[in-house]
C-alpha cells in the first residue's frame, strides 16, 4: 500500500498522533442527547459494532479506528460529500499498513430509516467488504425502487497514525 490521507476539521501538526475521535465523540452522551439525528447515528453505529463483534471480531471497529483514505481524490470527494466548509487533508503514516481495511461507506447511507434487521444485514455486507454498486439495492425501504449507488471506499485502521504533512486545506 502507498500513501494514506486523513481528513480533519482540526488543524494538526507534523508528528501529531491521531486518536479515534469519531467513536469517542459518537458514544459520548453529551454528543447526542439533544439531537435526534446524532442519536440515530449513534444507534446505527452500535448495531454495526454488534454485528462486527459477533461475526467479524478480528476486523477493526468503526468506533475504535482512525479513518483514512488510500488516495487523495477520495479524501477530496469525502470533503465535498459532507459539505465541510473548512477541512484539512493530511498525508499520514500508518505504523502497520497491512492492518488497514477498506470498506464501502455507502452502506451506512443505506442504513438510514431502515428496520433493525435490515441495518444488521447492511452491516454484514459492509464488514464482508461488499460494494453497494455490485447490484441494485432491492430490500428494506428501497424495495422495488431499483436504486443503484456508487461505492465510496473508506479505510479503517486501528493503530498508530502519524501526521506526515498537510497536503491541502479546503
Amino acid at each position: 500500500m502507498g500513501s494514506f490521507y486523513h481528513v480533519s476539521t482540526i488543524k494538526l501538526a507534523k508528528g501529531d498522533i491521531l486518536e479515534p475521535r469519531y467513536g469517542l465523540t459518537l458514544c459520548d452522551y453529551k454528543h447526542f442527547r439533544s439531537d435526534q439525528n446524532k442519536y440515530s447515528q449513534y444507534l446505527k453505529e452500535q448495531i454495526f459494532e454488534d454485528v462486527r463483534k459477533d461475526k467479524f471480531p478480528s476486523l477493526p471497529s468503526r468506533i475504535n479506528s482512525v479513518y483514512v483514505w488510500d488516495d487523495l481524490e477520495s479524501a477530496i470527494s469525502y470533503i465535498e460529500r459532507n459539505r465541510y466548509t473548512e477541512a484539512f487533508i493530511y498525508e499520514v503514516e500508518l505504523e502497520n499498513p497491512k492492518l488497514a481495511v477498506r470498506y464501502d461507506m455507502s452502506w451506512l447511507d443505506l442504513s438510514n430509516l431502515q428496520y433493525y434487521v435490515i441495518v444488521k444485514e447492511i452491516a454484514n455486507h459492509y464488514y464482508s467488504g461488499k460494494s453497494v454498486s455490485d447490484n441494485s439495492l432491492d430490500w428494506g425501504v428501497y424495495e422495488g425502487q431499483g436504486i443503484k449507488l456508487e461505492s465510496v471506499w473508506e479505510t479503517l485502521y486501528k493503530g498508530k497514525v502519524t501526521i506526515k504533512h498537510l497536503v491541502t486545506s479546503q
